[in-house]
């Protein structure tokens, strides 16, 4: 079906009965240690709702965009932070990167993009030239909870506060 008002139409899998029959895996994300070998056959198509789709997708992102990783890029599933010590070297990686990006024919949403800022929500933390740091708000509504008085509570807590 074609929400774009043209003759562009997209193909949709149901993977819920799959689903059904899959035993979930709990885990933490995957670092690219290693690469699947499947993510090689189908470099820009990604199941979308299967089961550990989140993790393929990690691993399908941090292959692609393998040369910028721990030099200038983090990625988190679909979300991307270029990060430079100086406006000349911002410069040089947002070319490298558009350059990239262009090349690989990936579409990335302009709404959704935020170029030179000098910190940005991320991931839920704020990220600086200063390091890393929560969430003032977030914070502040942990301070506010009451005292845990069940293992329920506290295992409630503890989720919110990780």
């Amino acid at each position: 079906m074609s929400d774009q008002g043209d003759d562009a139409f997209r193909q949709t899998c149901d993977y819920r009965l799959v689903n059904d029959l899959i035993e979930v895996l709990i885990s933490t994300m995957l670092h690219m240690s290693t690469l699947l070998e499947h993510t090689r056959e189908t470099p820009r198509g990604v199941p979308q709702g299967c089961c550990d789709a989140a993790v393929h997708f990690q691993q399908t992102m941090e292959h692609w965009f393998e040369s910028l990783l721990d030099h200038s890029l983090v990625i988190w599933i679909d979300d991307l932070v270029l990060v430079a010590v100086d406006i000349d070297t911002d410069v040089t990686e947002l070319e490298r990167f558009f350059d990239f990006v262009a090349s690989c024919g990936f579409v990335l949403s302009a709404k959704k993009s935020c170029l030179y800022r000098q910190s940005v929500k991320w991931c839920e933390r704020i990220i600086s030239k200063d390091g890393v740091a929560h969430v003032p708000a977030y914070i502040d509504t942990l301070r506010e909870m009451p005292c845990p008085a069940t293992a329920g509570e506290l295992r409630q807590f503890l989720c919110a506060a990780t």
